[in-house]
């Protein structure tokens, strides 16, 4: 599990917000618009909204008998 340390505050990671189509503000139901980076007091981080990285394997040869 994620510790608390590990995200950071941001509107853009509420449950209580949501990101607007086609622009560069998100909609929060407690305090109207406000940027991404913004974070007031009721702030809840919400886990499905982390950008998830998928981190590449190495690549191996085909044959391992050598």
């Amino acid at each position: 599990m994620m510790s608390k340390d590990n995200w950071e505050r941001a509107c853009v990671l509420c449950e209580s917000s949501r990101k607007i189509e086609g622009g560069e503000y998100c909609i929060c139901t407690k305090k109207g618009v406000v940027s991404p980076d913004f974070c007031c007091r009721k702030f809840r981080f919400d886990p499905l909204k982390m950008e998830v990285t998928v981190q590449k394997l190495p690549s191996f040869p085909e044959d391992f008998s050598s």
